[in-house]
């Protein structure tokens, strides 16, 4: 299964993708195909067990930077107000 979401940069950014099968690549083109209907460029965070990196190039699409994973706590955003300032709440 896939979504579209509209991104700011005026594209849309497939989500999803279909589950390692034997016919994961075909299921894989036929949703691309049909998200291209829509006639607006797509783009992707492709995960290569949802999106296989080898049925997106047979498809003509092209790596256009890198994603990277972070994981960790969340920071906290507590911070002192300068001397001479005063926090709202």
């Amino acid at each position: 299964m896939i979504a579209l979401r509209r991104t700011p940069r005026a594209d849309l950014e497939v989500l999803g993708g279909a589950r390692p099968a034997p016919e994961q690549a075909e299921v894989v083109r036929s949703l691309l195909r049909a998200a291209s209907a829509s006639g607006a460029p797509l783009s992707a965070y492709a995960d290569d067990a949802l999106l296989p990196g080898d049925v997106l190039r047979t498809l003509g699409w092209q790596r256009a930077g890198q994603f990277t994973d972070w994981r960790g706590a969340l920071p906290s955003w507590t911070c002192r107000c300068p001397m001479g300032c005063a926090s709202s709440p």
